[in-house]
């Protein structure tokens, strides 16, 4: 189970993973639209008010073609004989458990609640703000950093796997990556926003 949920690079050949991986691609696409929210960077969601169809879609699309070439020449650099299709494979595949968090959206309950509790805690007079309301945001918090930490796990083994990568160097390179991509996805989705 834990070869499955963490690498499954190791077990799975990535023809099959590149399918589970574009097959999840689309249907997360249609969560982040059908529960309103964003993926408006590599490592980022972002709950809305509303969304075109058009956006989850291109969201996932510069998301992921700003990940590929840049691990892929990083993972060139640690091993020539790393291959493309094993990069864009740990890229979709990585960004599967992504796809579940905006299902706690559901009516943009969450939109309204971390809405709500931004205003209260930035009001002047001492917050009101319902135990339940924390607990809901708090959760949510707490779930996303599993789910954030999830795929960042998948990622980094599908990069060690495709590159046979080894040692601090790699992890070094993975890490500059990761935040290289970040900030060119930022830049394209603002930019097209």
């Amino acid at each position: 189970m834990n070869t499955f949920l963490l690498n499954p690079f190791k077990k799975y050949q990535e023809s099959t993973l590149l399918v589970i991986g574009t097959i999840a691609t689309v249907l997360g696409s249609m969560v982040v639209y059908f529960f309103n929210a964003r993926f408006d960077r590599v490592i980022d969601m972002h709950l809305v008010v509303q969304i075109s169809l058009w956006q989850p879609f291109a969201d996932n699309a510069i998301n992921i073609l700003c990940l590929v070439p840049i691990l892929f020449l990083i993972s060139k650099y640690l091993n020539r004989k790393t291959r493309i299709i094993d990069i864009l494979t740990t890229v979709i595949v990585a960004r599967m458990p992504y796809y579940i968090l905006p299902l706690f959206n559901a009516n943009g309950y969450l939109y309204r609640t971390t809405q709500d509790l931004a205003k209260r805690a930035t009001s002047a007079k001492l917050p009101d703000i319902s135990a339940i309301t924390v607990v809901v945001v708090l959760v949510f918090a707490l779930i996303s950093i599993i789910f954030l930490t999830w795929y960042i796990i998948l990622l980094f083994n599908g990069f060690k796997v495709s590159s046979n990568a080894k040692g601090a160097k790699s992890i070094f390179l993975f890490i500059v990556g990761i935040l290289v991509a970040e900030f060119v996805s930022k830049f394209i989705i603002f930019k097209l926003s």
